[in-house]
């Protein structure tokens, strides 16, 4: 192998479905610490059926891009109370308990239920409309059987849309969220918008758009901090600046590029969304003891927040879940397919 890995190697007892997806979810929690996703299985096991030898599969893992910065020495090791990586152990109590005694309104978040439930009133004509389907289909690009973003956070972006009716969307972090804009903002708007998608990463993107499509989106294969400041500065009243990037600040982080360089420049009126935000400003049980993702985005979210004029909240779906949930009964129950956790901002 091209990298040494001091931990005992799983062995393929046979080449059948069974034995190589056990052999390589095996090697994705010794090399990642993770599960693999669902496309990251089917490719290793196709490896392991058309007999590629073990070894070399081991060295594609001990030399992979994913591995090799875990090679780094560390300052103190994950679970440390230096440690941004979280001990699940020391927190379980504490988020068991937090969204069931969360308060109606946080000290330092500029948050008024009155104007959250006049937002939802006001896009209710917007959402009953809502032309979702569970499974793909050959009429729109988006539909909500995906593990990235549902029905409640997609129903909110689409009745946006169309109540701001924006010219320009800067999208960070792209997908199943850009079919939605593309379903709407070509097929129901009556401006479209131009969109400008910001994904180091685009082959899921690619593989959602329609020929045509480039006419009214672009592409910037590229981590946010690589792209121009200046690039935000096109973003006008009641235009959307859409987040959805890897939740992680740490030093060079895209999210702290996003909450320092670019929410400061915007101009009033530009609408800002992010995603995986939950209330009260802390994630799931699952997500932070079972999965210990280890996120921290919602924190320094809710800091750059905390006590900041500037920025008004819109709507939160998390919140109004907890809080809303007999309206949301006996407006639009469809939203309780999956809320979702989408949270937007207006500038001030």
């Amino acid at each position: 192998m091209s990298a040494a890995v001091a931990v005992e190697m799983p062995v393929v007892e046979s080449r059948d479905d069974a034995g190589a997806e056990a052999a390589v979810i095996r090697l994705y929690e010794l090399f990642f610490c993770r599960r693999p996703r669902p496309e990251e299985l089917a490719h290793f096991v196709g490896h392991i059926q058309r007999g590629e030898p073990f070894d070399a599969i081991i060295d594609r893992f001990a030399t992979s891009p994913e591995f090799t910065p875990r090679q780094a020495a560390l300052f103190v090791p994950p679970g440390h109370f230096y440690s941004p990586v979280v001990d699940p152990a020391s927190v379980v109590e504490r988020i068991r308990t937090v969204r069931t005694t969360a308060p109606e309104r946080l000290p330092d978040i500029d948050m008024d239920p009155a104007r959250l439930e006049g937002v939802w009133r006001g896009l209710l004509p917007y959402l009953e409309t809502t032309p979702f389907r569970e499974a793909a289909h050959a009429g729109a690009r988006y539909h909500y059987r995906n593990s990235a973003f549902g029905f409640g956070d997609a129903a909110i972006l689409r009745a946006m849309i169309l109540a701001a009716e924006p010219r320009r969307i800067i999208e960070v972090g792209s997908g199943y969220s850009s079919a939605c804009m593309l379903d709407t903002a070509l097929g129901e708007s009556p401006r479209p918008a131009q969109l400008t998608c910001i994904e180091p990463y685009p082959e899921l993107l690619r593989s959602l758009l329609r020929p045509g499509d480039e006419k009214h989106l672009s592409i910037l294969p590229l981590p946010i901090q690589q792209v121009p400041l200046e690039t935000f500065d096109v973003l006008e009243d009641s235009d959307i600046l859409f987040i959805d990037s890897t939740h992680v600040s740490k030093t060079g982080s895209d999210v702290n590029h996003e909450l320092f360089e670019i929410l400061p420049r915007l101009k009033p009126g530009v609408i800002v969304h992010f995603h995986d935000i939950f209330y009260p400003f802390e994630y799931p049980h699952s997500w932070v003891v079972e999965e210990n993702r280890s996120w921290n985005e919602i924190y320094a979210l809710r800091a750059f927040l905390a006590y900041n004029r500037r920025f008004e909240i819109l709507f939160f779906n998390d919140y109004f879940l907890l809080k809303q949930r007999a309206l949301i009964e006996a407006t639009f129950p469809s939203f309780l397919i999956n809320t979702g956790g989408s949270l937007w901002l207006r500038v001030r």
